[in-house]
């Protein structure tokens, strides 16, 4: 999409350039503590000799590998083959909210609101998947909401953060409803220590029901 520096190898098309379901990362490239290895080598190599695209579910990354499973802890699944993949799996795309590697990301969020927005005034999400939980601590920061509003619609509630119990390791995660997306905030996926699928997998009934009206509205 001209004038967006999307995920590396992520595929636009009719489905998600606008009012899609956007998965906002931190930052660009490869995780923060992950180092490429030989499937991520050659992803990179094809993308950049070949300048194929991919969909969300078929790139390799550890970042989206997990929160492809994820989908399927919430009775939500995506096919991760392309010749399978429907109008849902194609719908997803993926951004990130800065703009560089950088780890220390309470400052950068605020100093790269504009690349934010940017997305956000493009793509007008119907469902926004935050993977970091600080991301919606930022939506909600008084230097970035107003202009958010913009492109979501007015914030219909304040942030609710849940915690569920659990005998492992727990984590906040956030919900907020704007006029015209629905926003949700969880742990990010390879960076945060502690954070087992099996806790992810306890908030089936809160995800499952926002990605159902997702559907029906966008008729995917």
């Amino acid at each position: 999409m001209q004038g967006l520096n999307l995920v590396f190898g992520m595929n636009v098309n009719e489905f998600n350039k606008k009012h899609g379901l956007v998965i906002c990362g931190l930052n660009y490239g490869v995780g923060v503590d992950e180092e490429p290895d030989n499937v991520n080598a050659e992803f990179i190599k094809k993308v950049s000799e070949e300048e194929q695209s991919y969909y969300f579910p078929t790139i390799p990354f550890r970042f989206q590998k997990r929160i492809t499973k994820w989908f399927s802890l919430w009775d939500c699944a995506l096919e991760s083959e392309e010749e399978k993949m429907g109008a849902f799996e194609k719908s997803l795309i993926n951004i990130n909210w800065v703009d560089t590697k950088s780890k220390n990301f309470d400052d950068e969020l605020i100093e790269h609101k504009d690349n934010f927005l940017q997305y956000i005034e493009v793509l007008e999400p119907k469902l926004l998947f935050f993977f970091g939980i600080n991301m919606l601590e930022a939506l909600n920061d008084e230097r970035i909401k107003p202009y958010a509003e913009n492109f979501l619609g007015k914030a219909k509630n304040e942030p609710n953060y849940i915690t569920k119990p659990f005998e492992g390791k727990s984590f906040r995660v956030g919900f907020q409803s704007f006029e015209k997306c629905e926003v949700v905030a969880f742990p990010h996926p390879t960076g945060t220590i502690g954070l087992s699928d099996d806790y992810i997998a306890l908030f089936k009934d809160d995800i499952k029901p926002l990605i159902e009206n997702y559907r029906k509205f966008k008729g995917v």
